[in-house]
C-alpha cells in the first residue's frame, strides 16, 4: 500500500508538472493504474522527432508511434513515473515542455 501510494503521489506530480510547463493544446492522462502517463503533445508536434530533441539533452521519452502498429499516436509521448520525484526530474520535464514549444514556433518540426 505504501508503494502504491508513492507511486500515486509521483503520477499525479509528473501530471501537474506537465499541465504547468508544456504550451497550450497539451493534454495529460488520468490513468487508474500502472506507472506511466501518456502527453498528448500540441498539434503538429511529432513525438519521434521531439525523441531525437530530448535524447540529445540527456532526456528519455518514448514516442507513442512505438506502441502502434499502424500509424497511430504521432502526437503522443509515454513518460515513465516510477523515478522519485526530484528537482532534476522537474528541470527534465520543465526542459521537454520548452522543446515542445520551440517545435511549435517551427511549424511543428
Amino acid at each position: 500500500r505504501v508503494l502504491r501510494r508513492k507511486l500515486q503521489e509521483q503520477m499525479r506530480a509528473i501530471q501537474l508538472h506537465v499541465s504547468r510547463t508544456f504550451p497550450e493544446g497539451t493534454r495529460v492522462s488520468r490513468p487508474e493504474g500502472g506507472g506511466v502517463l501518456w502527453v498528448e503533445l500540441p498539434r503538429g508536434v511529432d513525438s519521434v522527432e521531439l525523441m531525437y530533441r530530448a535524447r540529445a539533452e540527456g532526456i528519455s521519452i518514448a514516442p507513442g508511434t512505438i506502441f502502434s502498429t499502424q500509424d497511430r499516436f504521432a502526437g503522443h509521448v509515454r513518460l515513465n513515473s516510477g523515478n522519485p520525484w526530484s528537482d532534476d526530474l522537474a528541470r527534465g520535464i520543465e526542459r521537454l515542455g520548452s522543446l515542445v514549444g520551440d517545435m511549435l514556433s517551427l511549424g511543428g518540426a
